[in-house]
């Protein structure tokens, strides 16, 4: 918790003061020519990325379809965990701010209700219900419904379970079959409790709390935050209650996300049936963690994704453009080709294998071969995606809750496994927030 309460104050720092500090920023960015031939020297877009991946996969669908633009992309590499600060440095300074800048699902609120990103109502009608995910793109709004973000990446959240597990103690490993099962937390709970009996318990239903947590709060229509002062939602309340019950009932593996033993589960051929994740977690810790590379070594080909009983989003990136940008047609030109040109998405998705907050989009491209996982059995983990991100929801209350919502996991583990009375992990979550937000006592 020291770390996620060192950069909430960073956070709430940096929110009250980039009004004033804008004012007397400069607004002109250093500008340095950059030549895509010998006699065309071209305006530099800076555009701030989270990895390597991303500005590859940028990078990889623009060049051809801008031959008569006099700008291009410079794209430079800022991983989320440092984008404030280094946000905060260029406000201070007065110059090196980007024209166009990535934000993470966490920092939308925070960052499309600051002064530092631009209105892009121009965008607006690009995006329309029947065309988009509406959770993607109502997340890059500001409290007052101004779109001041477009989402290039949704990650709808999902369940992976092992199909093994599943034949053996359900009967079958149909994904239609697990998700009619599981479609609501009470079958969700009657699955589990399956499991455990046929196992004699053996396997647990998940790995632990805070996946799990992320899922179920995704239903949370309230927030945190009441009349300026820290409350529990009814959803947060229903969510101890549960984990307590699942715990209880030797349900849960009791494993810390991010830990050895939450690793271990993913390859070990019994002791979890399933983690709650998404399309980017499945590629980026799922299947790197469980042990092989091809069907019949580690847990590779034993796995398969469903919606699950609540819909989510996991993760994903938005795209913000600087309100004292130069070049503020050059950046909404750049914004609109990747989230709102449909030949530019399809390019995109094909290359490199990922998803799209078009619907469109996604009918588009979602039998292509590339989207049949091996991982997943040959599961064609797009329409999955699809699936989940057609009725998913995002709700962004303020930007306390990524800090708020950490505190009350700790709660919840403490109380469901009992290391804790229910009042006394109250009690300690209420003080850590209260530790890391003063003004919200």
């Amino acid at each position: 918790m020291q770390y996620i309460t060192e950069r909430s104050h960073n956070m709430r720092k940096f929110t009250r003061n980039v009004l004033a500090l804008i004012v007397a920023a400069a607004m002109l960015l250093t500008a340095a020519g950059c030549s895509r031939g010998e006699d065309k020297q071209l305006r530099p877009l800076t555009v701030w990325v989270f990895s390597e991946q991303y500005r590859d996969q940028l990078l990889s669908c623009f060049g051809d379809d801008f031959p008569a633009i006099d700008w291009e992309p410079r794209i430079e590499i800022v991983a989320p965990e440092d984008m404030d600060s280094k946000l905060e440095e260029a406000v201070i300074k007065g110059s090196g701010l980007p024209d166009v800048f990535m934000l993470a699902p966490d920092d939308l609120y925070r960052y499309t209700n600051s002064e530092l990103t631009a209105e892009l109502g121009s965008l607006e009608r690009s995006f329309t219900s029947s065309g988009y995910f509406s959770y993607a793109i109502d997340a890059g709004r500001d409290k007052d419904g101004t779109l001041k973000a477009v989402c290039w990446q949704p990650d709808p959240g999902l369940f992976f379970y092992r199909r093994s597990i599943a034949k053996a103690y359900l009967g079958t490993d149909d994904p239609e079959e697990i998700q009619r099962q599981i479609s609501d937390w009470d079958g969700f709970r009657k699955t589990a409790l399956a499991i455990r009996e046929g196992s004699r318990g053996k396997t647990s239903m998940v790995v632990g709390i805070e996946d799990m947590m992320r899922t179920y709060m995704a239903a949370d229509s309230e927030g945190w935050i009441f009349d300026n002062r820290l409350t529990v939602p009814p959803t947060a309340a229903s969510f101890l209650e549960y984990a307590t019950q699942l715990a209880d009932d030797e349900l849960i593996y009791e494993a810390e996300q991010w830990s050895a033993a939450w690793v271990g589960g993913i390859s070990d051929p019994q002791s979890v049936f399933g983690y709650f994740s998404s399309g980017m977690g499945m590629h980026s810790v799922l299947e790197k963690a469980c042990g092989g590379t091809s069907e019949g070594s580690g847990s590779f080909g034993d796995w398969a994704a469903v919606k699950g009983p609540q819909s989510s989003n996991w993760g994903g990136c938005w795209l913000a453009v600087y309100s004292g940008t130069q070049l503020p047609e050059e950046a909404e030109t750049f914004l609109r080709y990747f989230t709102a040109e449909e030949e530019a998405m399809v390019k995109n998705c094909l290359i490199n294998g990922t998803f799209s907050a078009s619907r469109t989009v996604v009918d588009e491209i979602k039998y292509d071969a590339q989207f049949y996982e091996n991982f997943l059995g040959g599961q064609n983990l797009c329409t999955v995606l699809s699936d989940a991100a057609g009725s998913a929801e995002m709700h962004i209350h303020s930007e306390y809750e990524s800090v708020i919502n950490a505190a009350f996991a700790e709660c919840v583990r403490s109380c469901a496994f009992g290391h804790k009375t229910r009042d006394a992990a109250l009690d300690d979550f209420v003080r850590t927030v209260e530790a890391a937000f003063p003004e919200l006592l």
